[in-house]
């Protein structure tokens, strides 16, 4: 690859953040997959693509028809409207899970000079000082 394209180069996830009271479970090319409620998890495209029905530029009604037929929402039990919120149970499961897309930039490392110096720590600890000091068996210098 050339060094100018390397700047250029994105790696593309989707975040997904799980603000069910539930793990959201799933599988993908027989792994299993498990997101814990409250955590978030940065997953390749093609896994987004399996679970979620993400690609971009995906409608969120499509993700969400989609995520209802994988984790069993489309019973009549999920799609029912709560009087409150006028949402099924379905939509409200859906709407606490966040997907978005990030992106990373690759930057090129620098190589370090193996002539320059490297810097000695400034903070040694003196021989009676530090983690040794309470050691009983530790030998005495020798005083001139």
């Amino acid at each position: 690859m050339n060094p100018s394209e390397l700047g250029q180069q994105r790696v593309k996830f989707v975040k997904v953040t799980n603000g069910l009271d539930v793990p959201f479970t799933d599988r993908c090319d027989g792994v299993p997959f498990t997101l814990m409620p409250g955590k978030s998890d940065n997953l390749p495209l093609d896994m987004a693509a399996h679970i979620f029905g993400y690609h971009p530029d995906v409608e969120q009604e499509t993700m969400f028809r989609y995520v209802c037929r994988r984790q069993g929402w489309n019973t009549p039990s999920h799609v029912l409207q709560n009087s409150d919120s006028q949402k099924s149970l379905a939509r409200e499961y859906f709407d606490k899970l966040k997907i978005e897309p990030v992106e990373y930039k690759l930057v090129p490392a620098d190589k370090p000079d193996p002539r320059t110096p490297v810097p000695a720590e400034q903070d040694v600890p003196d021989a009676d000082e530090g983690f040794m000091r309470n050691n009983p068996n530790r030998r005495r210098r020798l005083e001139a």
